[in-house]
């Protein structure tokens, strides 16, 4: 992420000086997730996805004669 952000800032600068004149870099407007999630969702696509709350849920430490007993079920 930040390598973007840095080539990000160089593109900008570049953009801002007109150095290149036409054939310069055009920068786009900035959005957040939830814009791009509903524009892929709009264009049949799966990519991005918006975060989940409990992505990552807090491991549970089992006994392991309950686990084997639960499968036997």
């Amino acid at each position: 992420d930040s390598l973007c952000a840095e080539q990000e800032k160089v593109m900008s600068r570049i953009e801002k000086s007109g150095v290149q004149g036409d054939i310069g870099p055009k920068m786009a407007e900035e959005h957040d997730l939830a814009y791009w999630n509903a524009d892929a969702v709009k264009k049949g696509n799966l990519a991005p996805q918006l975060k989940i709350e409990n992505e990552k849920e807090k491991p549970i430490t089992i006994n392991y004669d309950e686990l084997v007993k639960s499968w036997q079920k």
